[in-house]
């Protein structure tokens, strides 16, 4: 299934792949300063045990691709995980804190993991991923020219839907491929969903879960996502980008820049507790302003290229318009070499002749330049002779064989006609 805009035939500046149980959606996007528009969006089935991404190089080949395009991952919810933890104002920031609940929950070192934090109130929610599943999707999307630059989980998406519920009230929420649990607006885990479950042990299977008891097993049946609102959330999931994990600079995304002004803060910490609220609030905002420098960068980056090709064409254009200017403001000089041929006998060699806008400068043999001169003056051209210094090739007035003369191509004088 493909859905196509007029502007189809551009080339997209990011392109969203949202696979799922049996399908892979796949939506570019044009994105501006000001606007940011869906160019395609395709929807591919995939028969069980086939791999989704196995269909996107016949799929992308429909599609005109700037080499290397970024591309950003909704992750399946079996690839990766949540940890919800109570930690201590500044835990989301302390890596080494993070490596070890990681640890201590998971049946991975640290170092084979990617993740990102996000925190309040007390709490760090973790989403991570392994590194050797992140390569694997890494390389495959390389293989058909797609950059994967940022990966965001499935639950970011249904995020404002479990904000809707009461406070601190378990939010079972549940969509096509997938069921998260929030409370409030933090998730507490998300599980793909089962198939082939009757009703009576989905429901048991659905306390269990909000009680973090038990694996749940819940039958598939809630309604797919509509296509526009599947489109927006993507794109607005990627605008505010703090859910993201960035493959390419690892689980630090973010704030290896920030590491000097946060040995600064430690150093203030000691001064008064007023000054650490301050600080952590600073660094916080100052954190904001970073990705959100960082996410412009990104949006102007396909501007730069345009802008150099708009420079190139005003000076080319620039060019063509001050010839044009100059042969718009010159005699016509057929007029003026007809009454010369005319005027001088065969006896005469010109071999030298070159316009300088309304002056013509002529240099040849045959005769000195009295004769040449008068000659000319008969048919109405009025002569003199070059200084020796302008003369091209040097003036010799003493010459009886030679002539170096300048012409005035302006109208002739009255009464004379060539």
């Amino acid at each position: 299934m493909s859905h196509r805009l007029p502007a189809a035939s551009a080339c997209p500046d990011l392109v969203v792949l949202y696979p799922g149980a049996g399908y892979l959606n796949v939506l570019a996007y044009r994105i501006g300063l000001r606007l940011k528009t869906l160019l395609w969006r395709e929807r591919v089935q995939c028969p069980a045990g086939v791999d989704p991404f196995a269909e996107l190089p016949s799929l992308l080949a429909r599609h005109a691709l700037r080499l290397e395009t970024p591309a950003a991952l909704v992750a399946d919810p079996a690839s990766g995980g949540f940890l919800l933890l109570r930690g201590h104002p500044g835990a989301h920031r302390d890596q080494v804190w993070i490596a070890r609940q990681l640890e201590l929950a998971l049946p991975y070192p640290a170092t084979e993991l990617h993740w990102r934090t996000r925190a309040g109130e007390g709490q760090v929610e973790i989403f991570w991923l392994p590194k050797a599943s992140v390569k694997s999707q890494t390389e495959a999307l390389a293989r058909v020219g797609l950059r994967l630059d940022e990966i965001y989980p499935r639950a970011s998406l249904w995020r404002d839907e479990a904000g809707k519920s009461l406070a601190q009230q378990p939010c079972l929420l549940q969509e096509a491929d997938a069921l998260h649990v929030f409370e409030g607006v933090w998730v507490q885990r998300s599980t793909p969903l089962p198939t082939d479950t009757d009703a009576a042990t989905r429901a048991q299977q659905l306390e269990l879960l909000a009680l973090a008891s038990g694996a749940a097993r819940v039958v598939r049946n809630a309604p797919a996502e509509s296509e526009q609102t599947l489109a927006q959330r993507v794109l607005a999931l990627w605008l505010d980008g703090s859910d993201a994990i960035h493959p390419a600079v690892g689980r630090g995304a973010g704030w290896a820049s920030w590491r000097p002004m946060l040995t600064l803060t430690a150093a203030c910490v000691a001064l008064a507790t007023i000054a650490v609220i301050g600080l952590g609030w600073l660094n916080a905002t100052m954190e904001t302003t970073l990705e959100s420098l960082n996410r412009e960068q990104r949006k102007l980056a396909p501007l730069e290229q345009k802008l150099s090709e708009m420079e190139r064409s005003v000076r080319s254009d620039r060019k063509y318009l001050a010839a044009a200017k100059a042969l718009d403001g010159s005699a016509p000089p057929l007029e003026a070499l007809n009454r010369i041929s005319a005027a001088l006998p065969d006896k005469y060699w010109i071999h030298h002749l070159q316009f300088k806008g309304r002056t013509l400068e002529l240099a040849g043999h045959g005769g000195g330049y009295e004769e040449v001169i008068r000659l000319l003056g008969k048919k109405g051209l009025e002569a003199n002779v070059m200084d020796s210094a302008n003369a091209s090739p040097p003036a010799d007035k003493s010459s009886q064989d030679g002539f170096n003369i300048r012409l005035e191509l302006d109208q002739p004088p009255n009464g004379v006609k060539p």
